[in-house]
């Protein structure tokens, strides 16, 4: 999902603030755990990506093959930050 989770996560969090430390905790958690799998997961990319010849080092300068260098784990888990910070941005905008 990108950085998107990690914004989601982070407006999430600000919505939270007031509602006690339960929620701001996990919030933080999951900030944290889509900020760290997106940039692992984008290191895996550039790895793969320096492998080949015409590589340009640009920030999203990668093929399908190297986006699938990415292991299934880490990409489930960042989906699964994904879906919680949009749950915990939902429950914010409810309280």
């Amino acid at each position: 999902m990108g950085f998107l989770g990690v914004v989601i996560a982070g407006i999430a969090t600000w919505l939270l603030w007031d509602n006690g430390w339960p929620l701001i905790t996990v919030s933080i958690i999951v900030i944290a755990i889509e900020f760290w799998s997106w940039g692992v997961m984008h290191n895996h990319a550039v790895d793969a990506a320096k492998k080949k010849p015409g590589y340009s080092g640009k920030f999203y300068d990668f093929t399908k093959r190297e986006v699938e260098s990415v292991p299934d784990w880490l990409a489930v888990m960042n989906l699964l930050g994904f879906i919680a910070a949009v749950g915990l941005l939902i429950t914010g905008l409810v309280l």
